[in-house]
């Protein structure tokens, strides 16, 4: 019986290798597309709690604060504190909207999908710092992850190339399965992943300890200011950030967006400059402050109704974790400060006007 040897065929063996490839980039750019279409607790889950907190607020008017981990950090019963005062009977709800990487890009993206579901605040409290307005965007691939549809990728395709990321964007873009796997498992399953894991012991609950306080309401304990390995960390990063230092591109743009939409929508919006160490202020050199200065002021000059108020050296440096987030204590301390001088007298004239 004769032995049937089959015969190499390299035609049908490219054939068979290219058609492999095309499914596997089709696969992708399928999970792609539905990438762009997930929920917002599967791309932006931080984002996805702000909403809610939104929503469980409902119609009642109420004050948001919108930032970054600097904001993160305040005490809102604090907040509430310094509200307390002025609004006597009349404090309203304080929502926190601040998030890790929370620049005005996702700060508009928050505002947009609040308003589109309900009445959103009455006031606006808003982060900015010259970093959170530099061109390129620092936090580029944080919006790429969380944000971006492929319409937003390619109005922003120059300014990701000029933060030197295109490459990354390709990888997300190209192989979204592999990249994003630990997102789509948690949206298919319900749960995030590892599946096989062991049991964590419960972490004990400890008593939180309110500061000594000064005569003048400041804590006892910024007697020392001297620097420390944490409180200079990150300085290296934000020199990198502010060098050859210029205002533009998308960020920007999100805050022009920002206070159309609340001009649109009624809502009262205040600008804050973030509290940073004085090694963090020692790098906004005249030429950056400049910059960030001129761009408020032509805020001013076409007719945008906002304010600007500066408390980036409002907290003294033992109030911080690092070079610009402030610890436990510091977020009580700001916190009541906020409320007190920022949302208090706002909400005072906004009940004025009723």
């Amino acid at each position: 019986m004769p032995i049937f040897r089959p015969r190499p065929s390299p035609a049908r063996a490219r054939r068979v290798l290219l058609a492999g490839a095309a499914a596997f980039l089709l696969g992708q750019l399928a999970v792609g597309a539905a990438w762009d279409r997930a929920p917002g607790y599967v791309r932006f889950p931080q984002g996805s709690k702000v909403r809610a907190a939104a929503r469980r607020i409902g119609n009642e008017p109420y004050a948001a604060i919108f930032g970054t981990s600097r904001f993160r950090n305040l005490d809102l019963d604090a907040v509430r504190v310094g509200l307390a005062p002025a609004l006597a009977g009349a404090t309203p709800a304080v929502l926190q909207g601040s998030v890790l990487a929370g620049d005005p890009v996702i700060v508009d993206y928050l505002l947009r999908e609040i308003l589109a579901e309900g009445p959103g605040p009455a006031l606006a409290v808003i982060e900015i710092s010259p970093e959170t307005l530099s061109y390129p965007a620092h936090w580029l691939m944080d919006h790429v992850t969380r944000i971006y549809t492929l319409r937003d990728l390619f109005r922003n395709l120059g300014e990701i190339a000029a933060r030197g990321r295109l490459g990354d964007v390709a990888e997300r873009r190209l192989l979204p399965a592999s990249v994003y796997r630990r997102e789509l498992l948690t949206w298919l399953t319900g749960r995030p992943p590892p599946y096989l894991h062991a049991t964590r012991p419960e972490p004990q609950p400890s008593a939180r300890r309110l500061p000594r306080r000064s005569p003048l309401g400041v804590p006892a304990s910024t007697a020392s200011q001297e620097p420390t390995p944490r409180t200079v960390s990150g300085l290296r990063r934000v020199e990198k950030w502010l060098s050859d230092y210029r205002i533009g591109g998308s960020e920007s743009r999100a805050l022009e967006a920002i206070l159309e939409r609340c001009r649109q929508a009624g809502i009262r919006a205040v600008l804050v400059g973030a509290p940073v160490t004085s090694f963090q202020r020692a790098l906004y050199t005249p030429e950056v402050e400049g910059h960030f200065q001129a761009f408020l002021l032509e805020l001013a000059l076409a007719g945008v109704d906002v304010d600007f108020v500066d408390y980036r050296s409002r907290a003294p440096d033992a109030l911080f974790e690092d070079n610009h987030h402030l610890n436990d204590e510091g977020g009580r301390y700001f916190g009541e400060i906020l409320g007190r001088e920022v949302i208090a007298p706002r909400w005072e004239r906004r009940l004025a006007r009723r």
